[in-house]
């Protein structure tokens, strides 16, 4: 696969473990000018000077802080959201507050991550849809719609896919309609 992320401004959630800090890895080895985002001051220190990148200690389920954490970004040209928890209970065991905090980060703090992601690369002009489900019909490969497009491209239609936390193909398609 031949990826151009030369002075690509990427932002990935969720850098300072698993997952999320494969991908930073990854996408620095392509050249991708990197804002690395994780709870953990340390982690985010040590990233900084391994991977050249930028750092915000965050936690994600603050959308106060999130807002604000956006407010100061430079534009994007892409975000990677890879936080996320899991707090697995026997089934006899489960506990409201685990399912809570695993909604609060897995769900709702992605989408207001994804929402100030999309309002940092729209034209102000733009107007944006974005449609998420985990259900969708048999017949459908679309789970997920979008429209977002990068300040430095022109804003065109296009495609792209991703694999999310659940396994399960994220298309998006990206148009915009100017006021």
């Amino acid at each position: 696969m031949d990826l151009e992320l030369q002075q690509q401004h990427i932002l990935i959630t969720g850098a300072t473990s698993g997952i999320g800090l494969a991908i930073a890895r990854r996408l620095a080895q392509l050249g991708a000018e990197l804002t690395l985002c994780g709870r953990d001051r340390a982690r985010c220190e040590a990233l900084e000077h391994e991977l050249g990148a930028r750092t915000l200690v965050l936690d994600i389920t603050d959308e106060l802080a999130v807002k604000d954490a956006f407010s100061d970004l430079a534009p994007l040209d892409g975000l990677v959201n890879c936080a996320g928890i899991s707090l697995l209970d026997a089934a006899i065991q489960v506990r409201a507050a685990d399912l809570d905090a695993m909604l609060a980060t897995n769900v709702r703090a992605a989408a207001i991550v994804a929402r100030e992601a999309a309002n940092n690369m729209l034209p102000p002009d733009a107007r944006a849809v974005s449609s998420m489900s985990p259900a969708r019909p048999r017949w459908s490969r679309w789970s997920t719609i979008s429209a977002t497009a990068p300040r430095r491209q022109r804003w065109t239609p296009r495609r792209g896919s991703c694999v999310s936390n659940w396994g399960h193909t994220v298309f998006g398609s990206i148009a915009s309609t100017p006021r």
